[in-house]
């Protein structure tokens, strides 16, 4: 007889690829003509931009642009010229786990950005950019939890405590909004040089089906007044966004990250000391709950033969977090430095040394000096993050705490990272495939003593010893109420019936040659 079992399903998704690239853009840019010669670079700045995504079988392309700045002195001048420059890219990864149903979390970075004097009228802009992507392809998990009809058949049901990825998603907002600027008494803006946006997610909260997801845009903005001053500010836009998961969850953990799809300014104002912007960006997603999932893991039959098939199924769990890393200090060594300008930091590729995850990582410093011109220094440094007693994580650079002084010979930089963490553990399910009873198989009872004294070992279960001595744990519980539904100890003296023997049961207690 073919014993039916009935199953319960498990929505999940699966992430089949994990991936860090850099790439390389190039550009020859020639020089407007409503603008003078280059003399001298003094920095090339930019703030990268996704477009769009696509993602077919084996192939995710990804489409954005770089809004580049090229900031220079001319001839005989110490005004600051800006020459703007728009550089668009295309990136290609081709991969079998990719699947026209995937789901991708896209990341975007700029590590370095130079501009190379070819000639006073004629530039050469290089960008690197840095790539993470993950790639998430729908699952489910089928695990038999009962059988559908009443069968002499003892059944052993596990509960496992899983972490699944229950949504991967991303929506698209947008924010608008007045930035004022921090002038001097008399000053007013004459133009934007440039700008970076740093998007930040942090506060995540659940409810039913949505989530309420916090964050700020980080706004780097250096300027130009009537006055010929160059000024810098650094302003956050707090938002707040609800997006829509595919189901209702309990207590998930989630790691979000938003990227800028595009921003404009307006620098006309009255007053001439503020900014309108209009940033458009997209928040991705990947929510992890932790779902209790009891299934069949043995079964045997106490009076015939049971036929069964079993398959190991492997789950992997993935548990998002985050932790502050090691403050790193930097020191920038020039005595020219009279005031700074501005400070940004530029994160590299990881690599990994030993067990540890390694950012090679540029700080990048624009100072005034004693006369009056703007000049850029940089200087290297690394973040490492340090082995976690041996368990995979997955570990992305989230965030960066910086923090600075002029100190005589320069400037002091402190650097405290943030790491956004996934832990990945592989679970093991042992599940029946198929259970039959073969009833013209009966077994010999008459094999077994109906009466037997066993001496625990503390490591053997319940359910291997009735399984052993062809009976049930529930005829052994009844027989020895001192384990009270639990498991014996080493040294306990066990009594073994088959089936409910109570008389026998009792005879062996009063029987003195058991002890």
């Amino acid at each position: 007889m073919e014993i039916s079992l009935k199953k319960q399903k498990l929505n999940y998704y699966s992430r089949e690829l994990s991936f860090e690239y850099q790439f390389e853009e190039t550009m020859e840019l020639v020089v407007s003509d409503s603008l003078p010669d280059v003399v001298s670079v003094v920095n090339a700045d930019g703030c990268v931009f996704l477009r769009g995504k696509e993602i077919d079988e084996g192939k995710l392309t990804i489409n954005g642009s770089i809004n580049c700045f090229v900031l220079y002195y001319s001839e005989g001048e110490k005004k600051l010229m800006k020459m703007p420059v728009q550089l668009p890219f295309t990136s290609t990864r081709e991969n079998s786990a990719i699947g026209s149903a995937s789901s991708c979390i896209v990341s975007l970075s700029i590590t370095s950005l130079d501009a190379r004097i070819i000639n006073s009228r004629k530039l050469l802009l290089r960008a690197e950019l840095l790539i993470n992507a993950d790639v998430f392809e729908p699952a489910e998990l089928e695990t038999p939890y009962e059988t559908e009809t009443d069968c002499a058949l003892e059944v052993m049901k596990d509960r496992k405590s899983l972490w699944r990825v229950s949504s991967v998603g991303e929506q698209v907002f947008e924010l608008n909004e007045r930035l004022s600027l921090p002038l001097r008494n008399g000053e007013s803006l004459e133009k934007l040089l440039k700008y970076r946006v740093a998007l930040q997610c942090g506060d995540v909260t659940a409810s039913g089906d949505k989530l309420v997801i916090k964050g700020s845009a980080e706004l780097s903005l250096l300027y130009l007044t009537d006055e010929g001053n160059v000024g810098s500010a650094e302003i956050n836009v707090p938002f707040t966004e609800i997006c829509s998961m595919e189901q209702s969850v309990s207590g998930p953990e989630v790691f979000a990250c938003a990227v800028a799809t595009g921003v404009y300014f307006d620098e006309e104002s009255e007053g001439g000391a503020e900014l309108g912007m209009e940033l458009s960006a997209v928040i991705q997603w990947m929510c992890c709950a932790r779902e209790e999932v009891e299934y069949i893991s043995d079964a045997y039959s106490i009076c015939c033969q049971l036929e069964d098939e079993y398959e190991n199924l492997s789950f992997t769990q993935y548990e998002p977090g985050s932790e502050k890393g090691e403050r790193s200090l930097v020191k920038i060594e020039d005595s020219a430095i009279k005031s700074l300008t501005e400070l940004y930091i530029r994160q590299g590729r990881r690599r990994i040394d030993g067990t540890d995850c390694v950012w090679k990582m540029t700080a990048l410093v624009l100072y005034e000096t004693e006369n009056g011109e703007i000049k850029t220094v940089s200087e290297a440094f690394e973040i490492r993050y340090a082995e976690r007693g041996g368990t995979e994580y997955d570990v992305k650079l989230k965030h960066l705490e910086i923090s600075s002084k002029t100190i005589s010979d320069g400037i002091e930089i402190q650097v405290l990272p943030e790491f956004e963490t996934v832990k990945s553990e592989v679970t093991e399910l042992n599940i029946p495939v198929s259970l039959e009873l073969d009833e013209t198989k009966a077994k010999n009872c008459a094999d077994y003593p109906s009466l037997i004294v066993l001496r625990s070992d503390g490591e053997t279960k319940l359910w291997n010893i009735a399984k052993t001595y062809n009976t049930s744990v529930a005829a052994i519980l009844e027989a020895n109420p001192e384990l009270e539904g639990g498991e014996p100890q080493r040294g306990d003296l066990l009594l073994i019936t088959r089936g409910k023997k109570k008389a026998a049961v009792m005879a062996a207690k009063n029987s003195t040659e058991l002890l």
